[in-house]
């Protein structure tokens, strides 16, 4: 019986690394969508949105920003640089069809310290991320979902 346990226990984490394994790679951002719960959507970041996103064996680290930014250094135009982006970076655990990632550091300290979930899936060569139901950024009194598709570069 303790052969058994151990065998599945062994199967069940080899696995969880093989998936894991499969997510490894850098990935440069295709499109990103805000779905609010009423079926309408938005895109945050615009149009063409830019973006990366690079998964380690052990760490997520991602940075997506709106292609129309303006530089600037007075303080209106760093906090329309601020809300034209997201970056966070953290460990992360792949349990089935989800990733959730530990996030240690971000550009929002809201989210340091957070996990951030997504439901993930491989389409040839694409990663498709879905976020959890969250507030949107948008507008907070709505609820909605992230949907982003990146192109596997490496």
């Amino acid at each position: 019986m303790k052969k058994l346990i151990f065998s599945v226990v062994a199967f069940l984490l080899v696995a969880a690394n093989a998936q894991a394994q499969s997510l490894v790679g850098t990935y440069k951002l295709i499109s990103f969508t805000s779905k609010f719960d009423d079926g309408t959507s938005y895109e945050f970041l615009g149009t063409q949105p830019a973006g990366f996103a690079v998964i380690t064996p052990k760490r997520f680290t991602t940075i997506l920003t709106s292609t129309d930014r303006k530089p600037g250094n007075n303080a209106d135009a760093k906090l329309a640089l601020f809300g034209s982006m997201i970056a966070y970076s953290g460990p992360y655990t792949v349990e089935g069809s989800r990733l959730i990632v530990d996030v240690d550091v971000s550009w929002n300290q809201a989210w340091n310290g957070k996990k951030e979930g997504r439901t993930w899936s491989l389409e040839d060569d694409k990663l498709i991320l879905v976020s959890d139901l969250a507030p949107s950024v948008k507008d907070p009194s709505k609820m909605a979902r992230g949907h982003l598709v990146w192109q596997k570069i490496e």
